[in-house]
């Protein structure tokens, strides 16, 4: 039976991501990266499986939606079209950081659940000092920072193919549910 859930899983997320496609964007260059030492993040083997978050329920949009995006945490990504892939009932923590890797201060870095934050904290508060345990970035994980803000959640993992071109990008964390449209 758990085989049989998995094989209608994947074929529905599969079908939803090629109901989500890019419409042409795929064929496009990019003349720049949409990679900076403060947009890039990427997903690793270890964060896909996602620990200590409950899925969302009833979320606005539930996994297999397609979606436009209106955040811009990364190159190419406002207006860019997504799959969800994951929604978890959680708080969304903005944060402020100094680099392990370049030693420069990373601003407004959206989020970070409290699963990937040092600490036994049920709940985080703005200006509270935090250590981070994820690699979203280069030079995240170990970093020492800031609360700067709090969203309420839920969080949304999206699967998308940038505005600018490029490889799809799969798993990526976190997007608050205002930062996603129809």
């Amino acid at each position: 039976m758990k085989k049989f859930k998995l094989a209608v899983t994947v074929m529905t997320l599969g079908l939803a991501l090629s109901a989500c496609g890019t419409s042409g964007n795929a064929n496009k260059k990019s003349s720049s990266s949409s990679e900076s030492s403060t947009s890039t993040k990427t997903t690793t083997k270890s964060q896909a499986k996602i620990s200590g978050l409950t899925k969302d329920k009833n979320p606005k949009y539930k996994v297999g939606s397609c979606v436009k995006m209106s955040a811009t945490h990364m190159a190419g990504m406002k207006g860019a079209k997504a799959t969800v892939v994951g929604v978890y009932q959680t708080k969304l923590y903005e944060v402020n950081f100094k680099s392990t890797k370049t030693n420069k201060m990373v601003k407004n870095h959206k989020w970070i659940t409290k699963n990937e934050l040092g600490g036994d904290h049920k709940s985080y508060h703005v200006g509270e000092k935090i250590t981070l345990l994820t690699n979203h970035m280069a030079g995240m994980e170990g970093a020492h920072g800031t609360i700067t803000a709090v969203n309420p959640g839920p969080a949304y993992e999206v699967n998308f193919t940038p505005t600018t071109g490029g490889k799809m990008v799969k798993n990526h964390k976190w997007l608050a549910q205002d930062e996603l449209y129809k």
